[in-house]
């Protein structure tokens, strides 16, 4: 997941928002990298993390994944960061 925020923004701000996710199949939320350039814009830089999802009871199914990935795009854009695509 990608996210743009303010350059402003500190990164412990925005690793603070994120780790208040909760959600069954979430095992890890890590960063991965930063980007700040002409695709972002002038005052923004993208910050894209990985999730890694599981259960250790049973295999994932389309169902599980689309599920996560709609919770947990909720929850950042109730952060107020945008998903870029």
């Amino acid at each position: 997941f990608s996210v743009l925020v303010p350059r402003s923004t500190r990164y412990s701000g925005v690793v603070e928002k994120l780790t208040a996710f909760e959600h069954p199949l979430l095992q890890r939320l890590r960063f991965v990298t930063a980007y700040e350039g002409e695709s972002t814009g002038a005052d923004r830089r993208s910050l894209t993390f990985r999730a890694v999802i599981g259960d250790a009871a049973r295999t994932l199914v389309d169902a599980d994944t689309n599920a996560f990935r709609a919770a947990f795009e909720k929850h950042l854009a109730d952060c107020g960061f945008e998903i870029k695509r």
